[in-house]
């Protein structure tokens, strides 16, 4: 993908369900910076 994205090909390259240390470890690694990040939530998810 990232091979595409330098050739034009695509413009947005997405991640989906990752961690905040998995994103810190994807734009350590490379100068992609994603699009866009969806995570799927349980519906009675609830964060204090």
């Amino acid at each position: 993908m990232f091979e595409a994205k330098k050739q034009g090909l695509v413009k947005h390259i997405g991640v989906s369900n990752f961690s905040i240390k998995k994103l810190k470890d994807l734009l350590d690694k490379t100068e992609v910076y994603p699009g866009n990040e969806s995570s799927r939530t349980p519906p009675l998810f609830i964060t204090k």
